[in-house]
């Protein structure tokens, strides 16, 4: 469970709810492009610095899927500055290239 303003929210259901955004972004942005760089910008406010470098695992879970072997094509970077800067360079099939501060 996460404290969010003073109501106590399922963590589970808030990944849920992101793996679901993330790969709908992920898909449309791939329907309109040909291959290349997908950039997102985080804004999602996460209670722990350390819960930026999940979303690019979320993101790697998705992309890894049979159902998204087009992405061969596209580099994913995720750019996260809640509250520190974090940055994730994700490529199907490939280790996730991290930087912080």
């Amino acid at each position: 469970m996460a404290w969010t303003e003073d109501n106590w929210v399922n963590v589970e259901d808030e990944w849920r709810a992101l793996y679901t955004q993330l790969e709908k972004q992920l898909r449309g942005k791939m329907d309109r492009m040909s291959g290349g760089i997908i950039g997102v910008v985080v804004h999602v406010t996460l209670p722990n610095d350390e819960d930026q470098p999940l979303i690019a695992k979320v993101a790697q879970n998705i992309i890894d899927q049979a159902k998204f072997a087009d992405f061969a094509g596209y580099t994913l970077i995720l750019l996260a500055r809640t509250p520190r800067f974090h940055s994730s360079l994700v490529r199907r099939g490939e280790d996730i290239r991290e930087r912080s501060n």
